[in-house]
């Protein structure tokens, strides 16, 4: 299914019944975890996944009060394609994507990744970042450790069933700590 086939389906029902959840303020650094992947073989998106990750990304361009810089992705090829269809979605000309293989857990386990969220954290242009769901609960924990008042991604309270796929959690910088601006539940937008 090609993007202007997701974008067309999006039309047909977008839903909000994220009724908590305000406008994201200010945040820094977005992540998304990919939308639903094939059990099998390459793990491509399933029109599934490519129709919420469709949905998910019309709700951001709603919701977002900043503009992002650039779309960060991982070299896995589901992560590639939600960022391909979320470019497209949040901006006209679309966002430009940059593949960055440390946002994948590779043989030196999370220490990449973690250098990686490091420089992410440095930068001064806000940035989206589409990996999977572990690797956005690494690298938010780890932006967010040390944090006064610091919640566990996901918290028992918000996601108890852990981070979905098509899930976006967005930081911000609030009195020189890393925290949580906003956590959208990608099970909301099947």
């Amino acid at each position: 299914m090609s993007f202007a086939e997701s974008a067309a389906m999006v039309r047909i029902a977008q839903p909000e019944t994220l009724r908590d959840l305000r406008q994201i303020e200010a945040p820094r650094l977005v992540f998304m975890a990919h939308g639903l992947a094939e059990n099998h073989g390459s793990r491509n998106l399933t029109t599934d996944g490519r129709v919420q990750v469709a949905r998910v990304s019309a709700s951001l361009r709603n919701r977002l009060l900043v503009d992002l810089d650039a779309i960060l992705v991982s070299p896995l090829p589901r992560a590639r394609q939600t960022a391909l269809i979320v470019s497209h979605a949040l901006r006209d000309p679309p966002l430009p994507i940059r593949v960055d293989e440390r946002l994948a857990l590779g043989d030196d386990g999370p220490a990449d990744l973690m250098r990686s969220a490091q420089e992410l954290a440095r930068s001064d242009k806000a940035k989206l970042v589409v990996t999977c769901a572990l690797e956005i609960e690494l690298m938010a924990c780890g932006l967010c450790a040390g944090t006064p008042g610091r919640r566990r991604i996901p918290s028992e309270a918000t996601l108890p069933r852990g981070l979905a796929p098509g899930s976006v959690v967005a930081l911000g910088l609030r009195e020189g700590h890393w925290r949580i601006s906003a956590i959208l539940d990608g099970r909301a937008f099947f």
